[in-house]
């Protein structure tokens, strides 16, 4: 289902990540495009740490009706919008992740 949805990469080389088609999302059923949405989440941002089901359903909303221009914010940062009948995931402005290497420096305590 996920691999139906996704756009064709070769137009969107402005951005790496894929973008998804709304009019094929709204055609399956809602746990496999729950299920889309998770995997599609899952690789864009690495992980699905802190995302529940209430941020599923917000994205979902962004299908229905034919507004587009609208957001549903993701924890770590994370933006999807609905542009052109396609939903887009992007990261916030200013946000940088911590670098791999990054280490918490050490509490030394006095005897």
């Amino acid at each position: 289902m996920l691999e139906l949805a996704v756009d064709d990469p070769e137009k969107n080389s402005e951005t790496s990540r894929p973008r998804l088609r709304v009019n094929v999302l709204l055609q399956s059923p809602a746990a496999v495009r729950r299920r889309a949405l998770r995997e599609w989440i899952l690789r864009s941002r690495g992980d699905l740490k802190r995302v529940e089901m209430v941020h599923l359903i917000a994205v979902e909303k962004l299908l229905k009706g034919e507004r587009g221009g609208r957001v549903a914010e993701l924890p770590g940062g994370i933006k999807i919008t609905r542009s052109r009948g396609m939903l887009e995931l992007s990261h916030k402005k200013g946000l940088k992740k911590a670098p791999a290497t990054s280490r918490i420096p050490r509490v030394r305590h006095r005897r």
